[in-house]
């Protein structure tokens, strides 16, 4: 599959946030799934960009017979065009659950850590939810994200998090 994702802008001042993904499929059970998985997320703003690559792998549990109902986790590291000390660690976990013929609720949940020279670990985490339209070939999700962290329930501007949209092309279609 190739996605593609980006916050929608809500003020003049929101740099372009923006992932593009590909993942393809390397083991399929009737009830497990395995897929190696990259990314480019792109930062822009004003002329300062900020590029950052992921290479990593999902392990699917499929909670229903056709897959429509899941549960998925991603474990990926980052790597720099320059030399690195550290490698940055980027996990998620996600929910889906088939709420009709072609619409599904959807929640994620990301954060990271840092390995290397330098070890930490995220103070917080992404909360994504949404919904996702499908065909047997497109999803287009529209959420919110919302970061959570301490003090992130001052956030006055958007307390309920960042609307966001994702369009993914799947290269076959679903059995």
């Amino acid at each position: 599959s190739l996605s593609a994702v980006t916050l929608i802008p809500v003020s003049n001042n929101q740099p372009f946030i923006g992932m593009f993904t590909a993942k393809a499929r390397v083991i399929r059970q009737p009830r497990f799934h395995l897929a190696a998985h990259a990314s480019l997320g792109i930062v822009a703003d004003d002329g300062d960009n900020a590029n950052a690559l992921t290479l990593g792998g999902v392990a699917t549990y499929c909670t229903s017979p056709d897959c429509a109902s899941n549960l998925s986790g991603f474990v990926g590291g980052g790597f720099a065009y320059e030399d690195q000390s550290a490698v940055p660690l980027m996990l998620s976990g996600s929910l889906v659950q088939k709420l009709g013929k072609r619409i599904k609720l959807v929640l994620e949940v990301d954060t990271g850590a840092v390995l290397g020279e330098i070890d930490a670990v995220a103070d917080g985490f992404l909360f994504w939810y949404g919904l996702r339209f499908t065909s047997a070939n497109l999803g287009v999700d529209l959420g919110l994200v919302k970061p959570i962290y301490d003090g992130s329930g001052d956030d006055e501007l958007l307390p309920l998090g960042y609307p966001v949209v994702s369009f993914t092309y799947r290269g076959l279609p679903s059995d």
